[in-house]
């Protein structure tokens, strides 16, 4: 349940921080990683779940997903949701 926690955290703040840069709220992720207290690649690799396929997202929370894949193995997803359905073992 812990890490189903801290992946929702992550994924709302990663679209939090997309929506603050598409409205000029924050100039890019350097000043977000500043305001926050990150690293850019933190916040960059935070920001990829903002664009995780909703089926995935709802295949975690309802623990569907393979064991072993923590919010860390979700950054590395492909930008393309039937390629990152594809790596889960997933209909496309």
């Amino acid at each position: 349940m812990a890490s189903l926690n801290c992946l929702l955290r992550a994924v709302g703040k990663g679209r939090l921080w997309v929506r603050q840069i598409l409205e000029g709220k924050a100039k890019d992720t350097a000043v977000i990683a500043a305001r926050e207290g990150r690293s850019q690649r933190s916040v960059r690799m935070m920001i990829s779940l903002a664009f995780v396929a909703a089926d995935i997202i709802e295949a975690a929370v309802n623990g569907t997903l393979p064991r072993g894949v923590g919010v860390t193995r979700r950054m590395d997803l492909p930008p393309l949701w039937s390629r990152q359905r594809r790596q889960f073992g997933r209909k496309v």
